[in-house]
């Protein structure tokens, strides 16, 4: 989360300070500048709808003047924008641009039931959404 970016030093301390005490805690680290998922992971509650959840995505977990759709099958133009240029283009705040986004690309995916080539089998376990990802 944004609002936690400079307390690194200090989980770092208290991390190192249970170690001390015998405490075998690990951390996970996501050394990268860019990611590419689905818009869908900024809800950790699943309420896509929700503009609320929408605007803590916005302020705490991702820049939506940084975030970049390096596709968007419902309107090709929206390649390589940023959500906040989305949403200057829709008259909206990046948080309403999101919610219509993953709206949008879900009632594409809808028309296209096979359109990553899924399957109903049960042993089949899809591993990405080409949607309407995110870097």
């Amino acid at each position: 989360m944004k609002s936690k970016w400079e307390s690194s030093r200090g989980i770092i301390a208290a991390m190192q300070a249970a170690r001390a005490e015998g405490i075998d805690i690990t951390a996970d680290c996501y050394p990268y500048d860019f990611w590419l998922s689905t818009l869908k992971v900024l809800f950790p509650n699943r309420d896509y709808d929700n503009l609320a959840s929408a605007e803590f995505a916005c302020r705490e977990l991702f820049d939506p003047a940084q975030s970049r759709l390096p596709a968007f099958l419902p309107n090709p133009a929206y390649k390589g924008k940023t959500v906040a240029e989305v949403a200057r283009l829709r008259n909206e705040t990046p948080a309403q641009t999101l919610v219509w986004l993953i709206a949008e690309a879900d009632r594409y995916d809808a028309q296209y039931p096979d359109a990553e080539g899924r399957t109903e089998e049960s042993w089949v376990n899809p591993c990405s959404k080409r949607i309407s990802p995110i870097s």
